[in-house]
């Protein structure tokens, strides 16, 4: 690979109160994530992708379709010049309606089906879901794409195969959180070879090295 992917990956420990890059999904079919929650998620995402993703970085491709979705897709277009988004969802109807949203926000936003071919056309992909099995592989991402992985917090859950791990240099939003509770497969390393983004931050993205 010409340059490494970066990948981001969230965490939440169970029982205890939602923080910052976790995902509410679970919970929404027992009560909504408070406006905070989802708003603090999504900037989690943000900052990651600030220190992460291309200066040029413009299309995103949002796979997930629930109540974190459209915030990520507007985090990530306040820290980039996103204008070409894809949707996918495993409802498709649900995809044309995120996607209707937007359709005055950006020069191109469309619901997608074709999962493969919108990740390998992106700069960054956003994941919030459930999914138990992998929905990003790594043989579909172009060199220097940016991951964000909020949706698998536990370790059954899986958002991406070992590929993408492989592939990319790997940063969490906490370094024990990640190695003891995120799903994704692959994520043994230490915390990842990026680390934390707290550390991120605290250095200014040193060692981030953009492609």
């Amino acid at each position: 690979v010409a340059a490494p992917s970066t990948l981001r990956l969230a965490s939440r420990a169970p029982r205890e109160p939602p923080r910052a890059g976790t995902t509410q999904r679970l919970h929404s079919a027992v009560w909504p994530p408070p406006r905070s929650t989802v708003r603090r998620t999504a900037a989690a995402s943000a900052l990651a992708a600030d220190y992460l993703a291309r200066d040029d970085a413009h299309r995103l491709t949002m796979l997930g379709t629930g109540a974190l979705a459209p915030h990520l897709i507007e985090a990530h277009a306040s820290v980039r010049p996103i204008n070409h988004v894809r949707i996918w969802g495993r409802t498709p109807e649900k995809a044309v309606a995120l996607a209707d949203r937007f359709k005055d926000r950006f020069t191109t936003v469309e619901a997608i089906t074709d999962k493969s071919a919108a990740i390998a056309a992106a700069d960054i992909v956003s994941c919030a879901t459930l999914s138990a099995a992998p929905l990003v592989h790594g043989a579909d991402l172009g060199p220097g794409t940016h991951v964000d992985l909020v949706g698998a917090f536990r370790p059954d859950l899986r958002e991406s195969d070992d590929q993408v791990i492989a592939r990319g240099r790997v940063f969490v939003d906490t370094c024990a959180g990640a190695l003891a509770e995120a799903g994704g497969g692959g994520l043994k390393r230490p915390a990842a070879d990026g680390g934390g983004l707290k550390r991120l931050a605290a250095d200014g993205g040193a060692g981030a090295a953009k492609a």
